[in-house]
């Protein structure tokens, strides 16, 4: 059904739920009762005791596009990826890192799961693009 729709109309859609997400997530970490914030990034729709779980789906417990700004700073103590970044581009990756940093509270960890990591760690440090 989603498809169908005019361009236009989809990309005000996907704006409006992308503002509506971030709340809802800004939303999650005020209400959470742990001393740890964790929170898992391309989870799809898992659901993980003492975690949020985040994708851009529209049915997962929280949305948050990868692709865009998150928002998020100093929140987060634990912020876990598992075969996510595959997907993404050489700018995307960046971002990714980048929000993930901000987002992290000092002394937080980041811990990515893919198929090659060394193939994303040289492309981070290259001038060229996934091959």
């Amino acid at each position: 059904m989603f498809n169908s729709l005019p361009e236009l109309l989809k990309s005000k859609l996907l704006q409006y739920f992308k503002r509506l997400h971030i709340k809802s997530l800004d939303k999650k970490l005020g209400k959470v009762d742990s001393s740890k914030i964790c929170l898992e990034v391309g989870a799809g729709f898992k659901r993980r005791t003492g975690w949020i779980c985040s994708d851009n789906l529209l049915r997962a417990e929280v949305i948050l596009d990868v692709r865009s700004d998150w928002r998020i700073y100093n929140k987060c103590d634990f912020i876990y990826s598992e075969m996510m970044i595959a997907s993404l581009n050489k700018q995307e990756l960046f971002l990714f890192l980048k929000n993930s940093y901000l987002a992290l509270k000092s002394g937080g960890t980041l811990r990515i799961n893919t198929v090659n990591l060394k193939k994303y760690a040289e492309l981070y440090l290259s001038e060229n693009e996934l091959e």
